[in-house]
């Protein structure tokens, strides 16, 4: 998942003002894919 997460994030732009942004992004792709793997494996 991990993996995932960094490929995620590389293909995110690069910038000062998308940094905010995109950091958002990431925590939100995490969640989601941290709430998902919740929900199939418990």
């Amino acid at each position: 998942m991990s993996q995932q997460l960094k490929d995620f994030a590389s293909r995110l732009p690069k910038g000062g003002g998308g940094l905010a942004t995109s950091l958002k992004l990431l925590i939100a792709a995490g969640g989601l894919a941290y709430g998902a793997t919740q929900s199939v494996y418990t």
